[in-house]
């Protein structure tokens, strides 16, 4: 991907989309679920309005896991502290209606939520230059 056409507020949204994208993938264990209840036979009222559907997964494209792997590739580049606070951001809003859960990352960082948010602009900024630089 080209790296110079990268604006403060594509790189928020860049690392918004790579964070959900992480999500959407599928894990790497699959997780074995056990099942010990005792075979039975079941009357009409159990069965009433029973159908099985398989759940509904929905998988990244091509181009959001090249822009994840975009986005991982230039948090390698940056600061650690920078690269850890843009991805707790970005974690804390996917698949959130509200945006971003400042309030969470203020109890974690112990500080106050604008102090967390002039941070992540700070970081933001601060990978836009080394953009521009590199």
């Amino acid at each position: 991907m080209n790296r110079d056409n990268w604006s403060v507020t594509d790189l928020d949204e860049l690392y918004k989309e790579a964070s959900q994208t992480l999500a959407l993938l599928p894990s790497a264990l699959k997780k074995n679920k056990l099942n010990y209840w005792p075979d039975y036979k079941q009357n009409y009222w159990e069965v009433y309005n029973y159908h099985s559907v398989g759940k509904v997964r929905i998988t990244p494209t091509a181009n959001q896991v090249s822009r994840l792997e975009f986005a991982l590739a230039i948090g390698l580049e940056i600061d650690r502290d920078d690269n850890q606070l843009i991805w707790k951001v970005a974690s804390t809003s996917v698949f959130r209606v509200r945006g971003i859960a400042w309030l969470k990352l203020a109890k974690h960082y112990r500080c106050d939520r604008r102090t967390v948010k002039r941070r992540y602009e700070q970081a933001l900024i601060r990978l836009y230059y080394h953009l521009k630089k590199s």
